[in-house]
């Protein structure tokens, strides 16, 4: 893993994604806040899932990572469930070239 854990979140009233975001320890950062209200959904992951890799040599990509965590579900580990099918389904049995680290939580 290459230390970088891009997030994204999800409100599921608006639909709203925040920008994933690379770490660089040499570039200066601004705290922020996000108002994380009851329903709202976060992801935060390792490159290991967008990075995944097919037969092709095509990469899931962060559209993909988004498209199946737009999809939801009823538990937060329903919607990790369902982006990991989604990693899984488009690698195939490919060889894996990174660990996929994914945490999804759902605010009360």
């Amino acid at each position: 893993c290459s230390g970088s854990i891009p997030s994204t979140m999800l409100s599921l009233e608006s639909s709203r994604i925040f920008p994933s975001r690379r770490t660089n320890p040499e570039q200066n950062y601004k705290q922020s806040f996000i108002d994380l209200r009851s329903g709202h959904l976060v992801l935060l992951y390792t490159d290991g899932l967008p990075d995944a890799m097919n037969f092709q040599g095509e990469v899931f990509l962060l559209s993909r990572v988004q498209e199946a965590f737009l999809q939801g579900g009823e538990t937060a580990e329903q919607v990790a469930q369902n982006i990991l099918w989604h990693m899984r389904r488009f690698a195939g049995l490919t060889r894996r070239t990174d660990d996929v680290t994914m945490i999804v939580a759902r605010m009360k």
